[in-house]
């Protein structure tokens, strides 16, 4: 059975980037604290997807991923997420991996643009708080 603690504690850290992120936007290119906050919170907001993923895949007794896109490919495969949804997220596997080894080359413009699309984790939120519901 999943843990719907944890999936809450979970969802509450995506909450909490995503109200970062979006009240910050207008500050990421003009204040270097804010521009370092904002890719703390999109590493932790990540990191919760793809750890609620790899819970739901757990849950459900689903093949075992390889790596962080393969989360999102299982969780499509099984319709959890749809195609849409795969595809607005699936670039952000990428994206993880560069904040976690090389954060230093994600510039304050590439992350104001992240920024400025934020609605995939919100559609992500919504398909796990049905989920956990049923």
């Amino acid at each position: 059975m999943v843990n719907i603690e944890e999936i809450h504690h979970r969802l509450s850290e995506i909450k909490e980037a995503l109200d970062f992120l979006k009240s910050s936007q207008k500050e990421i290119l003009e204040n270097r604290d804010r521009y370092l906050l904002g890719r703390y919170f999109l590493q932790i907001m990540l990191e919760a997807v793809f750890t609620i993923g790899n819970q739901i895949i757990s849950d459900a007794n689903l093949r075992k991923p390889g790596s962080y896109k393969d989360i999102l490919v299982v969780l499509r495969d099984n319709k959890i997420i749809d195609e849409n949804l795969f595809l607005k997220l699936a670039p952000y596997s990428e994206l993880r991996n560069r904040l976690v080894h090389t954060y230093w080359k994600i510039s304050q413009e590439e992350l104001l643009e992240i920024c400025k699309n934020l609605s995939p984790f919100k559609d992500f939120e919504k398909i796990v708080i049905n989920y956990i519901s049923r």
